[in-house]
């Protein structure tokens, strides 16, 4: 039986070494992998931004028409799921899903939440 495994060793010696390094290097590189993933962290994904109510936003409408204020204050609506701010009246703004919504005072306070202006949109 040795001389069984002597011959085989002799005869495929380089194809069994190139098998052990694929599998050894397979095997370190899974054990590698595997080490680097934090197991106490969470995959939850945590959004935090200070959203604005859109009866804030009319009562802050009809303040500035109180006191005779002339311009319409520009009312910022971000997306959600993009990350992307509009002005109320723009294309972009209409056409986004209600539930997407998500209403700023200013456009400070959109980048600040870490939202990006839209480029079909003038003026931002």
């Amino acid at each position: 039986m040795l001389a069984k495994i002597k011959t085989f060793v002799e005869v495929w010696g380089d194809e069994l070494f190139l098998v052990a390094v694929v599998l050894l290097v397979g095997l370190i590189s899974f054990s590698i992998g595997h080490l680097s993933v934090n197991p106490s962290s969470s995959n939850e994904l945590v959004v935090e931004s200070t959203p604005v109510a859109v009866s804030e936003i009319q009562n802050l409408k009809s303040e500035i028409a109180t006191n005779g204020g002339e311009a319409e204050p520009t009312i910022i609506v971000g997306n959600k799921s993009s990350k992307i701010y509009h002005r109320e009246d723009c294309s972009g703004a209409q056409s986004m899903a209600e539930a997407n919504k998500i209403y700023f005072a200013s456009v400070a306070a959109a980048k600040e939440a870490g939202f990006r202006p839209a480029g079909n949109c003038p003026g931002l």
